[in-house]
């Protein structure tokens, strides 16, 4: 992309993004949280109280989350982390945050990231 000095990339690899299957809109964000420190916040990255089995039923991000041996909640974590936001996921439940925390022993491949971001809807589950 024209105007980018891309040396702000240098600790990419860290957080696991592939810039090759990012388009040019995500690459401009992480662009901007690369060069001046700021990231995405992920809240309610589970869909929010009432809305998780929307999410976790999906039949995309169900095959990914069976393929890696995963829960639908640890994969949309894991690509919230992939992707460089910051995730907040919520629970009361022990076990769930144990669970929701257990994202480290794997990754996400650039097709499974490109897929899930393809499910982007523009919508929201609530309006806070």
């Amino acid at each position: 992309m024209k105007g980018y000095d891309f040396s702000v990339f240098s600790n990419v690899e860290l957080i696991g993004v592939d810039l090759s299957a990012l388009d040019d809109e995500q690459l401009a964000v992480l662009y901007r949280q690369a060069r001046y420190g700021t990231v995405m916040e992920s809240w309610f990255p589970l869909g929010g109280r009432g809305n998780t089995q929307t999410l976790f039923n999906d039949s995309t991000i169900s095959a990914i989350a069976s393929a890696h041996g995963k829960s639908s909640a640890q994969v949309i974590i894991r690509w919230h982390l992939q992707a460089g936001n910051i995730c907040i996921p919520g629970s009361s439940n022990e076990q769930h945050i144990i669970e929701d925390y257990d994202v480290w022993d794997f990754e996400l491949s650039a097709d499974e990231m490109a897929r899930m971001t393809a499910l982007d809807k523009n919508q929201r589950f609530a309006n806070y």
